[in-house]
């Protein structure tokens, strides 16, 4: 089938748990209809399984496969330990099929903290101290050394996984005994993966996203508010409904310059493609670390990256072909004549970004 767009993604009803990294059907039924503005016929896919999406693209043979799917919904596991994002571009690739965000590597640089955080510490971008827990069953063998590499009060989140997963007011610890506790509570969650331990940041939290292959554009700043030391799913969750109390910072704003070259080494070092989502909190100096980086953020109309394309007066349909303009011009597809009337129409809009910050 030609001139077809595969757009796979885990949907649930029920996202608690185990399923939080999956899309609402809100996010599925906007993503296809911005898709649909592209002149490609758009293939939804709600993937469960590997024999499923090798069925699929063997019947369908898209063009491009559009992936927000974190994984396979027949493994939860797949969702949120690192595994699953990584999983299914390489069998896209295998089976010779372009698809958006980043290759395998990129994927595993993102979507494991403790990968990511000692490839930008040895590129000279700031991350906290951190200790990884290979195993809760090892907490005792451990303790000190973490004890002695991490000064309290800590932070402590699973080295995979996005959405905020088992990181709420409990992730920051005190002492030993707060600590073997999320320990334990992050093993009940979400099994025996690998946990990061890091020095907590007491300062403000800010988010930022980079698109682009061969220029790169850093889109504005969103500043959470001072008062926030835990963004929990809970509060995402609220800041998607009511943006009142965040803050956005544009190219011309020195806080915007001080965090874009951040974000710019982030995106270079951890050698990523198409869309990256990067957070970055403050410690108690004011000296901005990176934190966390999304390799495929969410896409959702009232997400962090939708916010910031509104703020450039680009819609949320707009945004999903800037991405799906930039995974064809990866893979030397010609865009459709559609698409391209699209993203003409967003050009000047982010022209004097992408003037003051390439790569």
């Amino acid at each position: 089938m030609k001139n077809t767009i595969l757009f796979i993604y885990n949907w649930v009803e029920n996202k608690a748990d185990q399923f939080i990294e999956c899309a609402t059907k809100t996010t599925v039924d906007c993503i296809k209809n911005a898709l649909n503005l592209s002149g490609f016929e758009v293939i939804p896919l709600n993937l469960y399984n590997i024999a499923q999406l090798r069925d699929s693209i063997k019947q369908i043979n898209p063009t491009l496969a559009f992936v927000i799917a974190e994984g396979f919904l027949d493994n939860p596991e797949t969702l949120f330990d690192g595994s699953g994002s990584t999983l299914i571009r390489e069998i896209l690739a295998e089976m010779n099929v372009p698809y958006t965000h980043s290759t395998p590597s990129g994927m595993i640089n993102c979507r494991n903290k403790d990968i990511t955080y000692k490839i930008l510490r040895e590129t000279n971008v700031p991350v906290p101290d951190s200790f990884v827990l290979p195993n809760a069953t090892l907490f005792k063998n451990y303790i000190n050394d973490i004890e002695e590499t991490i000064a309290y009060p800590m932070f402590v989140k699973p080295t995979g996984g996005g959405n905020s997963i088992g990181i709420d007011n409990s992730s920051i610890v005190y002492n030993r005994h707060e600590l073997q506790a999320k320990v334990n509570g992050l093993t009940a969650l979400i099994g025996d993966s690998s946990i990061i331990i890091e020095t907590f940041l007491s300062g403000r939290e800010y988010t930022v996203g980079v698109m682009g292959n061969f220029t790169t554009t850093v889109l504005p700043v969103i500043a959470f508010p001072k008062d926030y030391q835990v963004r929990s799913y809970k509060i995402k969750k609220t800041e998607s409904k009511d943006k009142n109390n965040i803050e956005v910072f544009f190219y011309n704003d020195p806080l915007y310059q001080k965090v874009c070259p951040i974000a710019l080494n982030t995106f270079s070092a951890l050698k990523v493609n198409d869309v990256i989502r990067i957070d970055i909190k403050e410690d108690s100096l004011g000296n901005p670390m990176v934190i966390d980086v999304n390799g495929s953020p969410s896409l959702a109309p009232g997400g962090s990256l939708a916010f910031m394309a509104q703020n450039m007066d680009i819609s949320h349909g707009e945004l999903i072909n800037m991405l799906l303009w930039e995974s064809m011009q990866r893979f030397k597809i010609n865009p459709t004549p559609e698409l391209l009337r699209v993203k003409e129409g967003i050009n000047l809009r982010i022209k004097h970004y992408s003037e003051n910050f390439v790569a």
